[in-house]
């Protein structure tokens, strides 16, 4: 039985939307295909999780796998999914970890209780963007709704880039080439590696 592992210190997080999974032909499994050929090895995970899991597990996973404080970890949401990116750097927060990129594409509001995800149709909805990440990239589109919801620093410490507007429709966004490079020019900044063809 193998009782000790090499700690896994770099993640890559890609949060699919709302009605996207593992299994479905979309932008998002496309984008996590493409970073696990190039990103995964014994150091480093890529990991295509579901916009509504567990992300305390998640969390805990990353902080006991990781072993030290110097994790990477950069996550990709769309959507809803966007939203979780939000909720997962919260939990890494707990553990007291930060998250060095995050990369949101047309990322929309979702309340805790169903009865209140109207608000994912509310322009005046936003996005609170944890104190624990450092840099937001983010995409929004004005084609239809729902559409990516305002994002909001809880910390001066966290730099928000300007919108990059998309030419999509909600649907389509994850399928943007420019979404897909700015992952990995995020991935290439953070982890030092060869992005170049992405």
């Amino acid at each position: 039985m193998i009782r000790q592992s090499l700690p896994i210190y770099k993640w890559i997080y890609v949060i699919p939307g709302f009605l996207q999974n593992r299994g479905g032909d979309n932008g998002m499994v496309a984008l996590w295909k493409s970073l696990h050929m190039m990103y995964s090895d014994y150091s480093t995970r890529v990991e295509l999780a579901h916009w509504n899991s567990d992300w305390r597990a998640h969390a805990e996973c990353i902080n006991r796998m990781s072993d030290d404080q110097h994790a990477k970890i950069i996550i990709a949401g769309y959507s809803w999914g966007g939203y979780s990116s939000t909720l997962l750097a919260q939990e890494l927060a707990k553990h007291g970890r930060k998250v060095q990129q995050m990369v949101l594409c047309d990322a929309v509001y979702r309340h805790r209780y169903w009865l209140g995800n109207w608000r994912a149709m509310c322009p005046l909805s936003k996005i609170k963007i944890p104190a624990n990440v450092d840099e937001v990239t983010w995409f929004k589109q004005r084609k239809n709704y729902p559409r990516g919801h305002r994002l909001v620093a809880e910390s001066d410490t966290t730099k928000i880039n300007k919108p990059i507007e998309l030419m999509y429709r909600h649907q389509k966004c994850d399928d943007s080439y420019l979404f897909h490079k700015e992952v990995f020019k995020a991935c290439h900044r953070t982890l030092g590696k060869n992005s170049t063809g992405h």
